[in-house]
């Protein structure tokens, strides 16, 4: 018996003790790809994503008090502060958690904070058509912070580095409160267009929806969370520069290769975890680490 209680005590020390590393840990993805352009190999992009917030104020006590998911966020700026050579940080959605202004600015205030430049994708908690915060004053409040943030559309694309390119998506339905997404015509033809002047830059699409999230998905080519996913599939299908798709939304850490292509799904700031992502580009191979970190604020 003592015999038996040893080794089940020794499986679940083993077990606790991947589940530790699994918290922090680092994952090399390998995109072989002949068709991708590499004419600037050698440069290396490194970026952060931080998803999923959640900043509120009063009246929601389902959640954590507010101190503590502005804490994870200021620890989280705190750590990325101290790290080097970091090219950009993202923030892809579900910022705040009830459209009021007052969390947007809490927000931004705690954002500004970062030392490298920033930008800001929407969530469906973002932004809402008959609520203080819409789509315009979202990026109105983030401009009046944020240098960086110069879009006139909700979605927009930048440079971060010679050879790179970055797209942010905008899926959130405004109309009514929804827990998908959708691409609009509009938004996917700009895409297009996007796509076609850069074509030997290596693009990283980022979103709050996930497009894909299991092996089940690239079978069926359709996502639960967005509603036109095979039309917006059926677009990025055309492009064989697409290297990378960051999303949040479901707050859970997951990594999916599809051909070659990588869908970062990052879990929430508000589970204390964000992702540290670096590219590389060499031999004519793409290395793609994505290594998951945790905030540590102190116990409210």
């Amino acid at each position: 018996m003592k015999k038996i209680s040893f080794i089940l005590s020794t499986i679940l020390i083993a077990i606790m003790a991947f589940g530790l590393r699994a918290q922090a840990d680092s994952t090399d993805f390998y995109i072989n790809n002949p068709n991708i352009s590499h004419s600037q190999q050698g440069q290396t992009l490194r970026f952060v994503q931080l998803t999923d917030v959640h900043i509120f104020s009063e009246g929601d006590v389902k959640q954590t008090p507010l101190e503590t998911n502005t804490a994870k966020l200021q620890d989280a700026v705190n750590q990325v502060n101290q790290m080097k050579d970091i090219d950009f940080v993202i923030f892809s959605g579900d910022n705040i958690h009830r459209r009021r202004m007052k969390d947007l600015r809490i927000f931004a205030q705690i954002a500004s904070n970062l030392k490298f430049p920033w930008y800001v994708g929407l969530g469906n908690h973002d932004v809402g058509i008959n609520t203080e915060v819409t789509k315009d004053k979202f990026y109105d409040t983030i401009k009046s912070y944020n240098i960086n943030q110069t879009n006139t559309l909700p979605y927009y694309s930048f440079s971060p580095k010679t050879g790179y390119f970055v797209v942010v998506m905008d899926g959130v339905i405004d109309s009514k409160f929804m827990g998908y997404g959708y691409y609009t015509k509009e938004e996917l033809n700009w895409l297009d267009s996007q796509l076609k002047t850069h074509l030997t830059s290596k693009v990283i699409i980022v979103q709050h929806f996930p497009l894909i999230t299991s092996v089940d998905d690239i079978k069926d080519g359709n996502s639960s969370d967005i509603v036109n996913c095979k039309e917006y599939l059926n677009l990025l299908a055309k492009y064989n520069n697409i290297i990378m798709i960051a999303s949040g939304h479901i707050h859970t850490n997951r990594l999916t290769q599809a051909g070659n292509v990588l869908h970062v799904s990052t879990s929430a700031v508000f589970k204390r975890k964000f992702s540290l992502i670096t590219i590389s580009d060499k031999d004519n191979i793409i290395k793609i680490n994505v290594k998951h970190l945790r905030t540590n604020p102190p116990i409210q």
